[in-house]
């Protein structure tokens, strides 16, 4: 009986972990938040790309992590759990020159297009916060995972890098019901 007991406990905490984390995964209420500050890899968020053009990992002197873009132009993926609509993405970054500096999602490969947004802050010597808004329609899905890209055209007649330190995603679309089951499955 006591072995009955055990195996059922075991069998039961399995389903239930299983459970809990394909819920999570679904992104119920309809929003999907991930954050990547450098200092370790996380699964939704790349670090940036290709490495000929950005720079080690450092540190700044709180000990926050960033890396230093020093070509143009720098990718990151981001790994959705499913489809979502909107995207806000933050991004925390230095930009001493003030060159102009904008993110963008993949449009088309084959142009090599992409939606780009300007990242402005009025803030000219130190660590800056700016969030921009994507419309997700436009952009090319690749399964579950979308291209964005920073770029600072001038960065080659300026010469001046930027830092990046943080690079917040925040995902959205209706929230979940049980008739998108079959969209998970």
């Amino acid at each position: 009986m006591k072995l009955f007991l055990g195996k059922t406990i075991i069998i039961l905490g399995a389903v239930a972990l299983f459970a809990w984390t394909a819920w999570q995964n679904a992104a119920p209420s309809g929003v999907f938040e991930a954050r990547y500050d450098f200092a370790e890899a996380i699964p939704f968020i790349t670090g940036l790309s290709p490495g000929d053009r950005v720079g080690s990992l450092e540190r700044d002197s709180r000990g926050d992590a960033y890396q230093t873009i020093i070509d143009d132009p720098v990718y990151f993926r981001v790994r959705a759990p499913r489809h979502f609509d909107r995207a806000w993405i933050t991004v925390r970054y230095q930009n001493p020159s003030q060159q102009p500096l904008a993110v963008g999602g993949l449009v088309d490969w084959n142009t090599f297009q992409f939606d780009l947004k300007p990242l402005r802050s009025d803030a000219t010597d130190d660590w800056q916060t700016v969030t921009v808004a994507f419309d997700l329609a436009p952009l090319r899905w690749e399964g579950r995972t979308l291209t964005f890209a920073f770029s600072a055209p001038e960065m080659k007649i300026i010469k001046r890098p930027v830092q990046i330190s943080e690079i917040k995603v925040r995902l959205e679309r209706s929230p979940f019901f049980f008739e998108d089951l079959w969209d998970l499955l």
